[in-house]
């Protein structure tokens, strides 16, 4: 990746960013999205950029400009010390009191290729996330006052709510998750350019010279091994990553999965976070359960205590020692409880204000999720 290339990244991103919020937006005649500050417009200096201008972020190569950079906790002319500029990070972006995160990745397997659009936001009122992949497209919204998330899906020209017991946090996205795991995984050089951020102050661009922690690197991409890696990070003076950048190929099971995706951290202590248009209707309609495991560990209880109606053909997915899927089969209404358990055969059994007829335990961590087409209704662990 040259030079001109990498901050051409950062503004295709946050031009997509934009539009991908207009036409979610559309979707529901409203925009709810956070309001970041507007993307500082491309400055040329001279003709070093393609087409002889030169875009905000263009590195200004001079040793000088290197050597004179105030450098933030955790970076330094010579590179980067990974756990401690993470640090200096998360302490920049929690005080700032508020910021935008987005995120676009695109993995590609043998015969398929998977997209995610994220955008994350937070405010001092709320905590907000867009998340796109594979035509499903969800917004959560987490307001300070409140211990639930609210969770609008949609799916083409159909929508459905739940309410979540937990949901995206300050913490994760103050903290670059799950880009902590490049910072450490990769091996960095020193810094190479130094440029003009989105906030307008100034930044300095290190790359990626190798692999320091392999197994971290596959907390981004599992795999048995890394085979190919390039990456870049652009730290800013006011003492946080600006992106992170990184295309990473493994091999898993023999075969190659390759990832390409970029981070940007914006609108540092200048977002704000509104009530989405939709956060009523979530209230009334959105589905909740109040789950757990039964006191003789053998079922999965979940009781619908808010929502609407369950339709028979709502999947249960049970995953412990073993796993297993199976179909309500009837209608479930609010104050109704599904029990879920596996048979001797390891078959799971699934009824409706009733248990079913067996008495196997549960063993392990137990993971549960509910389903309706591509809706996820429910998503929760517990450990026994």
């Amino acid at each position: 990746m040259t030079g001109d290339e990498n901050p051409l990244s950062r503004r295709t991103l946050l031009a997509s960013g934009a539009a991908l919020g207009v036409f979610l937006a559309g979707c529901s005649g409203t925009s709810d999205e956070p309001t970041p500050t507007t993307t500082p417009t491309p400055t040329p200096d001279g003709g070093n950029g393609p087409g002889g201008g030169t875009p905000t972020g263009t590195p200004t190569p001079t040793p000088a400009a290197l050597e004179s950079f105030d450098y933030p906790a955790g970076a330094t002319r010579s590179g980067i010390d990974a756990a401690r500029l993470l640090g200096t990070h998360e302490a920049t972006v929690t005080d700032a009191g508020s910021v935008t995160v987005m995120v676009e990745e695109e993995t590609t397997y043998e015969n398929r290729t998977e997209t995610l659009d994220r955008l994350d936001a937070f405010d001092s009122d709320s905590v907000y996330r867009r998340d796109v992949r594979d035509q499903v497209a969800e917004r959560a919204w987490s307001p300070a006052d409140e211990s639930v998330t609210y969770v609008r899906m949609d799916v083409g020209d159909r929508r459905r709510y739940r309410i979540d017991d937990s949901g995206p946090g300050r913490s994760s996205i103050a903290g670059l998750e799950p880009f902590d795991a490049l910072l450490a995984g990769a091996a960095w050089g020193e810094a190479r350019a130094v440029v003009e951020t989105l906030d307008g102050g100034t930044g300095v661009v290190y790359d990626a010279t190798g692999v320091a922690d392999e197994a971290r690197l596959l907390e981004l991409l599992s795999g048995q091994v890394v085979t190919d890696l390039t990456a870049s990070v652009t730290v800013g003076a006011a003492g946080y990553v600006e992106e992170a950048t990184y295309d990473l190929t493994v091999r898993r099971d023999g075969a190659v999965v390759a990832r390409t995706a970029t981070v940007t951290v914006t609108s540092l202590g200048e977002t704000t976070v509104p009530e989405p248009s939709w956060a009523n209707t979530a209230r009334r309609e959105g589905t909740r359960f109040d789950a757990g495991i039964t006191s003789s560990e053998d079922f999965v209880r979940l009781e619908l205590v808010n929502g609407a109606d369950l339709p028979a053909q709502t999947t249960v997915l049970v995953t412990a020692d073993r796993a297993g899927s199976a179909a309500v089969g009837e209608t479930v209404t609010v104050g109704e409880t599904v029990y879920a358990g596996f048979n001797e055969a390891g078959k799971l059994q699934v009824d409706v204000g009733s248990r079913p007829l067996t008495d196997v335990k549960l063993r392990g961590p137990v993971s549960v999720v509910v389903e309706l087409g591509r809706f996820t209704l429910f998503r929760g662990r517990f450990d026994l």
